[in-house]
């Protein structure tokens, strides 16, 4: 069981900001407690996933040329799985920077606060990544990323997470299966913030959001 670095410390464990409850140091006077794995609903997500895709055959702000709407079929995802829904800590920057992420259209500038960082167990390993903040949009954070399955099964230019913003919260659910293309995957016509250097991730993430014509590997 994962748990926050914050709150106990066990001997023998992975010291990062997340750690592993190392054999023979749980604590038994937990046991009657709830499960600090992140809670998780497949329904809920595909659900999430069939109204997006009535959205998008239409809703009058689709991205989805208006041509392409009649014969548009639905988005193509990965299958909801549990395996990608992290516990993450934030770690947020004592200087908030603002920055300009490039733009898929020549012209364009996104300016965000560079807001954090997010910290998250995957296999055997601890990865990162860079946490956004849009100026317009006071509660939302923003974490574009590509990994290992962009250009090859997922869409070229990277893809998107959003969470809440929780002032003070340390503790955030990272859920790979809502990772979403922007609008740019399906139109030229918007201009996207580029997924920053920082943010791509050495391993494949085959959860969300992917290509329908790729063929994808299991």
């Amino acid at each position: 069981m994962w748990k926050s670095l914050w709150k106990t410390l066990c001997p023998g464990a992975l010291l990062v900001v997340l750690l592993w409850e190392a054999p023979g140091c749980a604590d038994d006077s937990r046991s009657g407690e709830e499960s600090l794995e992140p809670e998780w609903d497949s329904l809920e997500v595909l659900t999430e996933r069939r109204l997006k895709d009535e959205a998008f055959r239409s809703a009058p702000d689709s991205p989805i040329p208006l041509p392409q709407r009649r014969h548009f079929a639905g988005l193509c995802y990965y299958p909801p799985t549990r395996e990608y829904v992290l516990p993450a800590a934030l770690q947020r920057f004592q200087r908030l920077d603002t920055v300009e992420l490039a733009s898929t259209r020549a012209g364009y500038r996104h300016r965000m606060l560079r807001y954090g960082r997010l910290l998250f167990p995957l296999g055997d390993t601890v990865l990162s990544l860079t946490v956004y903040k849009p100026l317009e949009e006071g509660g939302l954070l923003f974490i574009p990323f590509a990994d290992a399955t962009t250009g090859q099964e997922t869409y070229a230019g990277g893809r998107y997470l959003e969470l809440q913003e929780e002032p003070g919260e340390e503790e955030y659910v990272l859920d790979f299966n809502r990772a979403f293309n922007p609008y740019c995957a399906y139109n030229e016509e918007y201009a996207c913030p580029v997924v920053p250097a920082e943010n791509r991730l050495p391993i494949p993430i085959r959860a969300g959001e992917r290509m329908c014509t790729s063929k994808v590997q299991r």
